[in-house]
């Protein structure tokens, strides 16, 4: 890795640090500030339309009697360019976009075919998120982002050293956090008090 980096092996290794901790905190309540309205909910785009004038005034009510001139022959049109406002397609106008699974963060959705086969509602494990609540930080990401200060790295190079890597980092994260919890666990519990009682 030392090596595929070069000069930017510290930016790299903050980069992965941070995509490993987003991914380890991530939960179904986590949200983040959408990027393409950078929060506002709305953006703008160019909207080409055709728009009609009458240079001459409208044409008069023979015209459309008269078969050399046209109705049309008055009209003048014109396409016309303009920036308009819009909803952000991205997040739908709210300016976040959630971690949240289409099962709302329970993890669990209605399985239809059990529950006609039963004539009672029955859950299973939700196959987009499997049963955590909410969506995995793709890899793809931290490799794109590392892509911009190395834009020699293979695909091969990141999914063979990088990726592991970037896992292991949050596999750490998840081992301190049970070491914080049973030290927790430790200087809180009454189990020495009780047999001194």
């Amino acid at each position: 890795m030392r090596k595929a980096a070069g000069g930017e092996f510290g930016w790299c290794m903050l980069v992965l640090a941070q995509f490993a901790f987003a991914e380890y905190s991530r939960s179904a309540a986590t949200s983040v500030t959408c990027h393409r309205c950078k929060g506002s909910g709305r953006i703008t785009r160019t909207q080409t339309t055709r728009k009609v004038s009458y240079p001459w005034g409208k044409a008069p009510y023979w015209a459309s009697r008269s078969r050399a001139v046209r109705p049309s022959d008055w009209e003048q049109w014109t396409e016309v360019t303009e920036v308009v406002p819009a909803v952000c397609e991205a997040c739908d106008g709210k300016g976040t976009i959630s971690a949240r699974c289409r099962c709302g963060g329970k993890g669990e959705v209605l399985d239809r075919k059990a529950t006609s086969d039963r004539g009672a509602p029955v859950f299973k494990i939700c196959e987009r998120c499997s049963g955590n609540g909410f969506t995995a930080v793709p890899s793809t990401a931290a490799y794109k982002a590392i892509l911009k200060r190395v834009p020699d790295l293979h695909v091969r190079t990141w999914t063979r050293n990088w990726k592991p890597f970037l896992e292991l980092l949050v596999d750490v994260c998840h081992r301190e956090e049970q070491k914080a919890d049973a030290a927790f666990q430790d200087a809180t519990s009454f189990r020495d008090d009780v047999n001194n009682i």
